[in-house]
């Protein structure tokens, strides 16, 4: 119940979205509902909405402005974006799992270096990897695709659409690395 609490109090502060905190909390985590677990739930996740509202209104996760409104003939863009996201999801399965399988072969001490050597050199690298994604997620929005192609070697990215969605496409990738390393 307190996990519950906890997971709905903060998507709910992150999102601004008190009653999909309380849902997604009994959907995921919860697996009976009784009023004795609803009303925690609902006190967790609208008090961190309301303090959050009050402490960071200025401070939006996603502030975008809907430029084009929905026409049917933009279905085939939203099918390709759900086909890539599960091809994603699928990746970072697979490699979780096969990264996972070599790294319960490596010793302790060897697995402590990895783990602290490889993030460390990739993040040096692209500072980007560091953090959530909230931020990246922002520049995206904003278009500011600098922010994002940032890289502490010594290239010049020009600011080219296609150089950002390959450099995004191999950051994906290395993202996926660095994660799962922080896991083990």
């Amino acid at each position: 119940m307190f996990l519950a609490c906890r997971a709905s109090g903060a998507i709910s502060a992150i999102f601004y979205t008190p009653i999909a905190a309380i849902v997604f909390a009994i959907e995921v985590l919860l697996i009976d509902l009784t009023w004795f677990s609803l009303i925690p739930l609902l006190i967790s996740s609208v008090s961190r909405a309301i303090i959050t509202n009050v402490f960071f209104k200025d401070e939006i996760l996603f502030e975008f402005v809907l430029k084009y409104p929905y026409h049917g003939n933009h279905t085939g863009f939203y099918i390709i974006l759900g086909i890539l996201s599960g091809l994603a999801s699928v990746y970072f399965t697979k490699v979780f799992l096969k990264v996972d399988k070599i790294a319960a072969k490596i010793p302790d001490l060897r697995k402590l270096f990895l783990s602290g050597f490889i993030p460390g050199v990739l993040l040096y690298l692209f500072p980007p990897l560091y953090g959530e994604g909230y931020q990246i997620i922002k520049a995206i929005f904003v278009q500011n695709y600098e922010s994002i192609m940032g890289t502490n070697l010594r290239l010049h990215l020009e600011n080219s659409l296609w150089v950002f969605y390959i450099y995004f496409s191999f950051f994906i990738i290395v993202k996926g690395f660095c994660y799962i390393y922080y896991n083990n």
